[in-house]
Parts: C-alpha cells; structure tokens; sequence
C-alpha cells in the first residue's frame, strides 16, 4: 500500500526529495502496520527531514508490541545486509543492502547512574518516550495508521518553524554529554539556533567539562560523525565557538583559529603530486581535521591530544611529520 500522497499532507514536495528506495520501504512498513492492526510509529530524524525537505537513508520507528518478532517480519521482507537485536536496549537494528538503515525500538524510559553512563533501560508508554530524546525536533511521531496521525509532545514542530534546537529537560546535556555534539550537529546542518536555555546548559556542561565523562573512542567517534557533513565550515565553526576542546585547557593545549584550521584543511586535500599527496588516502580526513585543531602546539602535547583519542603510532607519527610540511610549505 502506497504512503506516498498520505505523508504529502506533511510536505506536498516529498517526492522531490526523498529517495524511490526510501519510499518504497515506508510502503512497505505501512503496510505490515494496517495489515497486521500493529502500533508503528516513525519517530526523530525521519519526521524532522520530511517536514524540512531532507533525504535521509535512516528509518526510526517505535514499536508497543514485540520488536523482536516485527524486526523478524522486516527483515524477511528485505534483502538484509545486517541485522541485530539487543534485549538489554530493547532495540532492533538492521541495516538494508541498499544502505537504508531501519531502527527499531520500544517505548522506553532511560536513566543514567551518572553522567556520561550508558543509559538502563526500561519499557514503557509512548506518552514518556519522547522524554528520553535529545532535541524537540527529534521527537515528532507519525502513527502508520489511515490517517497517519502526527504526535507532538514538546512542540516540536513551533522549534521547527523557528529553527532552535531546544533540549527536553534541564539534566539532558549532564546525562548524555554527546548531546553537546549533536546539538553542534544540527546547527550546523541547518543553519538553525540555539534556545536561550538550552545555549546556557549547554555552555555549562562544556565549562564543567562533562564531555571527558564519556569514553575517548565515544568523544572520536561522535566528532568523527561532525566531520562527515557537508557543511563542514560550519561544523569547525561551532567546535571553535562553544569551545568544545576547552576540556584540554588544564593540559595547557591551545586551538587553532577557525581560519587557520580551514585553510590548512583545504590546502592539504588540493596537493598535487607530492609525497602527502600519494600518501594521504593512508589516514582518514577525520583524524587530519582531529590533528588541525591542535596542530599548533608542540609535539608532544599533540601526541598526548591524539593518544587520548586512541589514535595508533603510526597516524600520530604522519600527522607530526604532516605538520613540518604544512608549515614549510603554507606559511
């Protein structure tokens, strides 16, 4: 059954913007919903992008009965690249060979023993759900029903329209500290602002340097996601503005300028026919846009940033020796 022309009354221009293979798998999501009377919501970041216009290659849905069982019926219906159940979570996550990733998930309350703890998990009412997620944009829901039918808690949709990012309750950054991150995230993907309280509480978490209460490899890899979108000005930007590496300042560990930062970046992806540039392709541009923000220091406080980050020998011994190049070369 066709969902196409019913998700229109949230943007008539759906077509022109979300993908055939993301259409054809809400189809058929919608279709196991009324054929098998089941409570299937779209949830967060495929909500948001319908009503702003963005294609997205992520479906997150909400589930009140079995997940295991409706993780099952999908994955029989799809060709399944991976796909993986954790009770502890309550989640069931798969990913297609086209690269739709499909989340699924109960209603669920979450609480954290501290900060930056993996949260416990706990069933429950879809009315408390949407209290556990990071931002009112991302916690619109529309029912697979007939009529497919919006829910709004926090008022997501008014942050929308006035483009802010607004958090759900006061504790939101102190629990989850990559919050921090993925509200960067989405300033800088959409140009939109911070509320004037959320902006404060999120100053605060930086200033307490409640990021460092997350893991290393969960800090690398929540900036190595930032480093992957298009706006990537933007991206070092906000990291600059919001100071997000204020958390080195007690090692004495200067950043680089937002100017300088860009500049070298660019500089070193438009080499032509020089060692770095054969050699480039051997480590990731994330971990080289990692290694620019401290690239001013001396080496030895660079190795310790890096180590932090679990960065191996071998790309710390490339990025010092990068370093000595960009600076013989571009200044």
């Amino acid at each position: 059954m066709k969902i196409t022309n019913k998700l229109k009354k949230f943007n008539k221009n759906l077509e022109s913007f979300l993908s055939k293979n993301i259409l054809h798998t809400l189809d058929i999501l919608y279709t196991i919903s009324l054929e098998e009377n089941k409570n299937i919501f779209l949830v967060g970041g495929i909500v948001r992008d319908i009503i702003i216009e963005q294609d997205t290659c992520d479906i997150d849905i909400v589930y009140t009965g079995d997940i295991y069982k409706l993780g099952e019926s999908i994955c029989n219906l799809f060709e399944v690249k991976y796909s993986r159940f954790n009770e502890k979570f309550l989640t069931f996550n798969i990913l297609l060979t086209n690269n739709i990733n499909i989340d699924i998930a109960a209603p669920r309350t979450e609480t954290y023993p501290f900060s930056g703890a993996l949260p416990i998990v706990e069933r429950s009412i879809l009315e408390k759900d949407y209290c556990r997620r990071d931002f009112t944009i991302n916690s619109l829901y529309i029912k697979l029903d007939n009529e497919l039918s919006l829910i709004d808690y926090a008022k997501g949709l008014c942050d929308i329209s006035e483009k802010k990012i607004k958090i759900l309750h006061e504790k939101s950054f102190f629990e989850d500290p990559t919050r921090i991150l993925r509200a960067i995230k989405f300033l800088s993907r959409y140009n939109y602002t911070l509320e004037s309280r959320t902006e404060f509480l999120l100053k605060d978490a930086i200033s307490k340097n409640l990021i460092l209460n997350i893991s290393s490899d969960r800090f690398k890899n929540e900036l190595f996601h930032l480093f992957e979108e298009e706006n990537l000005e933007n991206i070092i930007l906000n990291i600059i503005k919001y100071r997000v590496f204020s958390c080195f300042n007690t090692k004495s560990i200067e950043i680089n300028t937002y100017e300088n930062i860009l500049k070298t970046f660019n500089n070193i992806f438009n080499l032509k026919n020089t060692f770095f540039c054969r050699n480039i392709k051997q480590i990731e541009k994330e971990k080289i846009l990692l290694f620019l923000f401290f690239m001013e220091n001396d080496n030895e406080k660079i190795q310790e940033v890096l180590k932090y980050f679990n960065l191996s020998k071998k790309n710390i011994k490339f990025l010092l020796t990068l370093k000595d190049f960009c600076k013989s070369t571009f200044n």
